[in-house]
């Protein structure tokens, strides 16, 4: 099953799951970043921030990047990407 069945299926919540979704690999990215130290990763990082950055939920975000250790990697991505004003609380 491809995700566009899925969104066809559940088009009233269809924009919920995609912000989900771009946060779960936001973080999941983070997290193979921080392992690999990737460029690749990092620029995927900087990309998603910059492309969905007024969809993205800072507060569910800050969240996990505490639980997992990123708060360094986090700053500096949101400068680099430009998105540190839209965080409000900022760690």
């Amino acid at each position: 099953m491809d995700l566009s069945s899925i969104f066809h299926r559940c088009n009233c919540c269809s924009l919920y799951i995609l912000a989900f979704i771009q946060q779960a690999l936001l973080i999941s990215k983070l997290v193979w970043r921080r392992e690999s130290q990737s460029d690749k990763q990092w620029r995927d990082i900087l990309g998603i921030l910059k492309v969905q950055r007024e969809k993205l939920d800072f507060v569910y975000l800050r969240e996990w990047v505490e639980r997992f250790g990123l708060v360094d990697d986090w700053q500096r991505a949101k400068v680099e990407a430009g998105v540190s004003h839209l965080d409000a609380d900022d760690i």
